[in-house]
């Protein structure tokens, strides 16, 4: 039944002509395909995670933001930031950072996967 499930959405992927995604299977599922993708990332590292994949990243990050010393860490249960559930890595992203990286991926594929030239759905 899982494999079902997968493959479902696998093809629903395959179907977009964009994606906006957090670390989970659809991010990596769209980055193999490679579709016009934002990736949004909390304590794992996007970057690391992401590095096979042409997209564009949402993620307070310490190599970006000088102002931001946290994370990631792949330390969510020690975070030494706060002791409640709730963590400043998810909640620091804000609509405005998703939006930017959303406008920039709309920039550099206008087109989603199409090419206009051939006609064709492009996957790279």
């Amino acid at each position: 039944m899982l494999r079902i499930k997968y493959a479902l959405g696998c093809s629903v992927l395959h179907q977009a002509d964009y994606v906006i995604s957090v670390d989970t299977s659809s991010f990596h599922c769209a980055g193999g395909m490679g579709k016009p993708l934002v990736g949004i990332f909390t304590f794992a590292d996007g970057v690391v995670y992401g590095k096979y994949y042409d997209f564009f990243l949402v993620q307070k990050h310490r190599n970006f933001d000088p102002c931001w010393t946290c994370g990631p860490c792949y330390n969510w249960g020690n975070c030494t930031k706060t002791d409640k559930n709730i963590k400043p890595c998810l909640t620091e992203i804000t609509v405005e950072m998703i939006m930017t990286k959303v406008d920039k991926m709309l920039e550099k594929w206008p087109n989603g996967n199409y090419n206009e030239e051939s006609g064709k759905i492009c996957l790279s």
